[in-house]
């Protein structure tokens, strides 16, 4: 077996080992429930009205319609378990770094350093987050998809195919329509035109050569710019200045040169310094890092592959470096996802030259470079097993990070799941304390009260959060809700009417303020409540019973007793179902009391 053809099968078999482990990992409650487990689009499967969906939904405050597919394919072919999304990452993660070591080695004809810089990316831990993350699968398929076009372009450079061309122009989109996180690619193509290509001559040709592809990038960033201010993910300059923004970004950038240098101490989230939760930046450390960037981009110009290098680094994170602020995070180590490919390069050539230069420092070069591998995949595997499951993520990640209210959050939420809610109760406290603003926080902490019967405390915490926002519709509902449970039907009316306003079109809240209309006896308006959110959700058991309950007070008895029967074929079993048709069959006015099972989740 030549040399050419070991590179890649040792790459795969220490790629694979690394991650393996991944499959008999769990989904973790960061986003992995809202792009999977209770996305309704997504656990049908694929079929036409979710391609459809795929297609025009801004859900998540993204336009992604490839990485909603491919999630769709995998419920299709794997059902709702996790082991298969997380194999198809680990596969994805494979021919990205057999693509980016064909590329490299078919511009430079050097298999050597570009084995390394495949290495350095198969098995860096700043990586693991992209792997390990059911979510991140965006990130796979638009790196497989741009590097798809990097590599048909370079056959349209050597052989002037159209198709090649248009294959390449193909891929890129898909790779846009996968995360448009490299909206930069015309650029990094350009800097390839310079090394190792050498067509820096040809300057013009260069350049109307690449014009559909900036188009391209220029669509993608206004449907982004579009979908994310729609959404409310893009934060204002009055909540972070343009000041805060770029001396993050200074600051950022020294980030990731740092962790790419040493992996350690790796966390999930990383808070802005100028939002809640994060450490405030000093002009020392601005300073520095800016002195930092310009003493690097200095020695950077002395080589070609160096400024390439730099410049890939550079580039490749100017979209999520902060300028344009997106989300909670100061950095986040899935960003350094094909950027770190940029200092993979500067190290290998870098090496190489000296290689080239001492006969002597070979050998020492080769067993460092052995070493370096071997020290990125043990810290890997053991950064991979911080993945298995939402508390060993969000614990670890909150010993990196103590102040990321959000992990708080989102560890309480996965304690509930676990039925440990007083556990959950002091993490969602612990996200108040660090950001009391926080409404998702307070609501998450009065469904956790809710659970355990604290009601006085929930519907305490509920005020408080209408307090600093009256409109609230998530908080009216969860307010309504509670009230209805503890039977303050007159109470509950109000909060959840103001919700149903909000949610037309959820069969969950529309049915909740049937039971509460019904509990107060307004059985008129609950018979039409009932009978909108069956429209919604005619296969709700809860929704056919109630209105069996309504229809039955009433005087309605014939559909009363349909809707009964409907309620026990959906949901076969329930004796309380049938006890309460037992009643209507008697002839009985009245079934006393409401049915306490509220709609289940739509």
């Amino acid at each position: 077996m030549s040399r050419e053809s070991a590179l890649p099968l040792a790459l795969s078999i220490v790629t694979l080992a690394v991650y393996a482990q991944v499959i008999h990992f769990d989904f973790v409650f960061l986003d992995d429930p809202a792009y999977v487990l209770w996305n309704p689009h997504v656990t049908e499967g694929l079929s036409l009205d979710g391609i459809g969906w795929a297609f025009t939904t801004g859900a998540l405050t993204n336009w992604h319609p490839v990485t909603w597919l491919s999630h769709m394919i995998d419920v299709e072919v794997f059902g709702l378990a996790p082991g298969g999304p997380h194999a198809i990452n680990l596969l994805l993660h494979l021919i990205n770094t057999l693509l980016l070591f064909g590329i490299l080695r078919r511009l430079t004809g050097r298999p050597g350093p570009s084995g390394l810089v495949a290495a350095v990316f198969a098995l860096h831990p700043l990586h693991v987050e992209t792997v390990a993350w059911i979510s991140e699968r965006k990130d796979l398929l638009a790196t497989v998809f741009g590097l798809c076009s990097l590599w048909l372009w370079i056959g349209w450079v050597e052989k002037r195919g159209r198709k090649a061309y248009a294959g390449a122009l193909f891929c890129f989109a898909l790779s846009l329509m996968s995360k448009p996180m490299l909206v930069t690619l015309p650029f990094l193509i350009l800097l390839l035109d310079y090394w190792p290509l050498h067509r820096e001559r040809e300057r013009w040709r260069l350049l109307s050569e690449k014009l559909p592809f900036f188009a391209l990038s220029l669509v993608s960033s206004v449907v982004t710019w579009t979908v994310q201010a729609r959404g409310g993910a893009v934060t204002s300059v009055n909540a972070l200045s343009v000041g805060d923004r770029i001396e993050n970004a200074a600051v950022s950038y020294a980030h990731y040169l740092g962790k790419a240098i040493w992996p350690a101490n790796l966390s999930a989230l990383y808070p802005h310094p100028a939002l809640p939760g994060g450490e405030p930046l000093t002009p020392a450390s601005v300073w520095a890092a800016t002195v930092l960037l310009a003493v690097i981009a200095g020695l950077a110009l002395r080589r070609r592959y160096l400024l390439v290098g730099y410049l890939w680094f550079l580039g490749l994170l100017v979209p999520v470096i902060g300028l344009v602020q997106v989300g909670l995070q100061g950095f986040a180590d899935r960003y350094m996802y094909l950027p770190l490919v940029g200092l993979g390069i500067m190290l290998a050539w870098a090496g190489a030259e000296v290689a080239g230069r001492s006969a002597r420092l070979r050998p020492l070069l080769r067993g460092a470079a052995m070493l370096l591998v071997a020290a990125l995949a043990a810290g890997s595997f053991v950064q991979t097993r911080h993945w298995r499951n939402s508390e060993a993520l969000f614990r670890h990640s909150l010993a990196v990070a103590p102040g990321a209210w959000m992990l708080h959050m989102n560890l309480g939420r996965a304690l509930s799941e676990s039925e440990r809610f007083d556990e959950a109760i002091e993490e969602h406290r612990a996200a108040l304390r660090i950001h009391p603003k926080s409404l998702t926080a307070r609501r998450n902490l009065a469904s956790a009260l809710l659970a355990v019967d604290r009601t006085e405390e929930a519907v305490a915490e509920c005020r408080r959060g209408l307090e600093q926002d009256p409109d609230d519709a998530n908080l009216h509902f969860l307010l309504g809700r509670i009230l209805t449970r503890t039977g303050r039907y007159d109470a509950a009316v109000a909060p959840l009417g103001r919700a149903a306003a909000s949610f037309r079109k959820d069969a969950r809240v529309q049915g909740t303020l049937a039971l509460a209309l019904l509990g107060r006896g307004d059985l008129e308006m609950a018979i039409q409540q009932y009978r909108l959110a069956l429209e919604l959700n005619p296969l709700d058991p809860a929704l056919h019973r109630g209105l069996g309950r309504a229809l039955a007070d009433s005087g309605q008895r014939e559909e009363a007793i349909a809707r009964y029967r409907e309620a026990l074929r959906l949901d076969p079993g329930r004796a309380d179902i049938a006890r309460e048709l037992a009643i209507v069959f008697s002839g009985k006015a009245s079934i006393r009391r409401p049915p306490s099972q509220t709609p289940s989740r739509p």
